[in-house]
Protein backbone atom coordinates (compact mmCIF):
# COMPACT_ATOMS: atom_id res chain seq x y z
CA UNK A 1 0.00 0.00 0.00
CA UNK A 2 1.26 3.48 -1.36
CA UNK A 3 2.07 6.34 1.70
CA UNK A 4 3.05 9.58 1.80
CA UNK A 5 4.86 11.28 4.70
CA UNK A 6 5.45 14.62 4.93
CA UNK A 7 8.34 17.20 6.13
CA UNK A 8 6.55 17.21 9.68
CA UNK A 9 6.40 13.11 9.51
CA UNK A 10 2.35 13.36 8.71
CA UNK A 11 1.88 9.90 7.09
CA UNK A 12 -1.20 9.66 4.41
CA UNK A 13 -2.69 6.57 3.09
CA UNK A 14 -4.42 6.12 -0.31
CA UNK A 15 -7.79 6.17 -0.60
CA UNK A 16 -9.73 3.61 -2.02
CA UNK A 17 -12.71 4.67 -4.01
CA UNK A 18 -15.82 2.46 -3.88
CA UNK A 19 -17.43 3.72 -6.95
CA UNK A 20 -16.49 5.35 -9.75
CA UNK A 21 -19.28 7.90 -9.13
CA UNK A 22 -17.19 9.13 -6.07
CA UNK A 23 -13.82 8.90 -7.84
CA UNK A 24 -15.61 11.13 -10.71
CA UNK A 25 -16.57 13.88 -8.45
CA UNK A 26 -12.96 14.34 -6.88
CA UNK A 27 -11.85 14.49 -10.85
CA UNK A 28 -14.06 17.46 -11.50
CA UNK A 29 -13.30 19.15 -8.48
CA UNK A 30 -9.72 19.03 -9.29
CA UNK A 31 -9.86 19.51 -13.39
CA UNK A 32 -7.01 22.32 -13.21
CA UNK A 33 -4.48 19.71 -10.80
CA UNK A 34 -5.40 16.77 -13.18
CA UNK A 35 -5.31 18.46 -16.64
CA UNK A 36 -3.70 21.74 -16.15
CA UNK A 37 -4.82 25.69 -16.38
CA UNK A 38 -4.33 25.85 -19.94
CA UNK A 39 -7.42 23.67 -21.15
CA UNK A 40 -11.12 23.22 -20.54
CA UNK A 41 -13.59 20.52 -18.87
CA UNK A 42 -16.84 20.09 -19.93
CA UNK A 43 -18.81 18.10 -17.59
CA UNK A 44 -21.08 16.51 -20.52
CA UNK A 45 -22.75 13.29 -20.33
CA UNK A 46 -24.76 12.64 -23.53
CA UNK A 47 -25.39 10.00 -25.93
CA UNK A 48 -23.00 10.08 -29.14
CA UNK A 49 -23.12 8.01 -31.61
CA UNK A 50 -26.05 5.81 -33.23
CA UNK A 51 -27.53 2.72 -30.69
CA UNK A 52 -26.23 -0.55 -31.89
CA UNK A 53 -23.72 1.02 -34.06
CA UNK A 54 -21.00 1.56 -31.44
CA UNK A 55 -23.11 4.39 -29.33
CA UNK A 56 -21.54 5.68 -25.91
CA UNK A 57 -21.58 8.70 -23.00
CA UNK A 58 -18.00 10.01 -22.16
CA UNK A 59 -17.72 11.13 -19.15
CA UNK A 60 -16.47 14.62 -20.48
CA UNK A 61 -14.58 16.58 -23.10
CA UNK A 62 -11.09 18.32 -22.38
CA UNK A 63 -10.08 21.13 -24.99
CA UNK A 64 -6.71 21.23 -24.44
CA UNK A 65 -5.38 24.84 -25.55
CA UNK A 66 -1.65 24.49 -24.47
CA UNK A 67 -0.31 25.04 -27.65
CA UNK A 68 -2.06 27.78 -29.89
CA UNK A 69 -1.31 26.47 -33.09
CA UNK A 70 -2.38 23.39 -32.55
CA UNK A 71 -5.37 22.80 -29.73
CA UNK A 72 -6.49 19.28 -29.01
CA UNK A 73 -10.07 17.70 -27.85
CA UNK A 74 -10.61 14.39 -25.81
CA UNK A 75 -13.19 12.82 -24.68
CA UNK A 76 -12.73 11.80 -21.33
CA UNK A 77 -13.24 8.15 -19.52
CA UNK A 78 -13.45 8.12 -15.80
CA UNK A 79 -12.35 4.89 -14.35
CA UNK A 80 -11.70 2.63 -11.61
CA UNK A 81 -8.89 0.25 -11.94
CA UNK A 82 -11.08 -3.14 -10.69
CA UNK A 83 -13.02 -2.38 -13.66
CA UNK A 84 -12.33 -5.00 -16.33
CA UNK A 85 -10.04 -3.50 -19.33
CA UNK A 86 -10.77 -5.76 -21.80
CA UNK A 87 -14.33 -5.51 -21.93
CA UNK A 88 -15.14 -2.25 -19.97
CA UNK A 89 -12.49 0.43 -20.71
CA UNK A 90 -10.88 -0.96 -24.06
CA UNK A 91 -14.54 -1.19 -25.69
CA UNK A 92 -15.72 2.26 -24.20
CA UNK A 93 -12.43 3.45 -25.87
CA UNK A 94 -13.84 1.63 -29.21
CA UNK A 95 -16.58 3.00 -28.70
CA UNK A 96 -15.47 6.68 -28.52
CA UNK A 97 -13.16 6.38 -31.70
CA UNK A 98 -16.43 5.09 -33.73
CA UNK A 99 -18.91 7.31 -32.24
CA UNK A 100 -16.74 10.49 -32.52
CA UNK A 101 -16.10 9.67 -36.27
CA UNK A 102 -20.10 9.06 -36.59
CA UNK A 103 -21.24 12.49 -34.88
CA UNK A 104 -19.08 15.10 -35.07
CA UNK A 105 -21.87 17.50 -35.31
CA UNK A 106 -23.60 16.65 -32.43
CA UNK A 107 -20.22 16.86 -30.47
CA UNK A 108 -19.38 20.43 -31.72
CA UNK A 109 -23.13 21.53 -31.12
CA UNK A 110 -22.28 19.97 -27.41
CA UNK A 111 -19.56 21.89 -26.45
CA UNK A 112 -20.82 25.65 -28.38
CA UNK A 113 -23.65 25.32 -26.56
CA UNK A 114 -21.86 24.98 -23.15
CA UNK A 115 -19.65 27.39 -23.94
CA UNK A 116 -21.95 29.98 -24.72
CA UNK A 117 -23.61 28.69 -20.80
CA UNK A 118 -20.20 29.41 -19.22
CA UNK A 119 -18.70 32.83 -18.63
CA UNK A 120 -15.81 31.70 -17.54
CA UNK A 121 -15.65 29.24 -20.77
CA UNK A 122 -16.11 32.47 -22.39
CA UNK A 123 -13.64 34.59 -20.96
CA UNK A 124 -10.99 31.55 -21.35
CA UNK A 125 -11.27 31.02 -24.94
CA UNK A 126 -11.52 34.70 -25.58
CA UNK A 127 -7.83 35.11 -23.98
CA UNK A 128 -6.78 32.24 -25.99
CA UNK A 129 -8.06 33.69 -29.14
CA UNK A 130 -6.23 36.72 -28.82
CA UNK A 131 -2.86 34.79 -28.69
CA UNK A 132 -3.72 31.92 -31.39
CA UNK A 133 -4.86 32.10 -35.49
CA UNK A 134 -8.42 31.46 -34.24
CA UNK A 135 -11.08 33.63 -34.31
CA UNK A 136 -13.95 32.30 -32.86
CA UNK A 137 -15.28 28.55 -30.65
CA UNK A 138 -16.94 27.61 -34.07
CA UNK A 139 -13.57 27.65 -36.16
CA UNK A 140 -11.59 26.21 -32.96
CA UNK A 141 -13.97 23.89 -32.62
CA UNK A 142 -13.98 23.12 -36.78
CA UNK A 143 -10.12 22.07 -36.02
CA UNK A 144 -10.22 19.80 -33.40
CA UNK A 145 -13.38 17.94 -34.43
CA UNK A 146 -13.03 18.08 -38.31
CA UNK A 147 -9.60 18.63 -39.19
CA UNK A 148 -8.00 16.72 -36.68
CA UNK A 149 -9.41 13.45 -34.95
CA UNK A 150 -10.29 14.03 -31.31
CA UNK A 151 -8.31 11.51 -28.54
CA UNK A 152 -8.93 9.90 -25.30
CA UNK A 153 -8.09 10.54 -22.17
CA UNK A 154 -8.55 7.58 -19.44
CA UNK A 155 -8.55 8.93 -15.57
CA UNK A 156 -7.43 6.06 -13.52
CA UNK A 157 -6.87 5.27 -10.03
CA UNK A 158 -4.29 2.72 -10.31
CA UNK A 159 -2.90 2.45 -14.54
CA UNK A 160 -1.48 -0.96 -15.11
CA UNK A 161 0.83 -2.54 -17.94
CA UNK A 162 -2.37 -4.44 -19.04
CA UNK A 163 -4.46 -1.41 -19.79
CA UNK A 164 -1.46 0.42 -21.60
CA UNK A 165 -1.03 -3.21 -23.86
CA UNK A 166 -4.88 -2.64 -23.99
CA UNK A 167 -4.86 1.24 -24.89
CA UNK A 168 -1.89 0.53 -27.40
CA UNK A 169 -3.86 -1.61 -29.13
CA UNK A 170 -6.70 0.81 -30.34
CA UNK A 171 -6.12 3.22 -32.70
CA UNK A 172 -7.62 6.22 -30.94
CA UNK A 173 -4.71 8.27 -29.49
CA UNK A 174 -5.42 7.52 -26.40
CA UNK A 175 -3.57 9.06 -22.47
CA UNK A 176 -3.61 7.69 -19.38
CA UNK A 177 -3.46 10.10 -16.05
CA UNK A 178 -3.36 8.27 -13.01
CA UNK A 179 -5.15 10.47 -10.02
CA UNK A 180 -5.24 9.44 -6.36
CA UNK A 181 -5.98 10.72 -3.40
CA UNK A 182 -4.57 10.46 0.06
CA UNK A 183 -6.21 10.96 3.01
Amino acid sequence: MHKIVDEKGKTYNLYSYGLESEFEEMVIANVDAIFGKDGIYFDIKKLIGKPKKGATIPDGYYLDLTFHTDPRLYLVEVELNSHDVYGHIGEQILRFGISSEMDKYKIKNLLLSAIQADSQKQAKLNEFFKRSSFNNSSELFDKVIFDNKPAAIVIIDEATDELYNVMGQLTMTTEVLEAQTYV
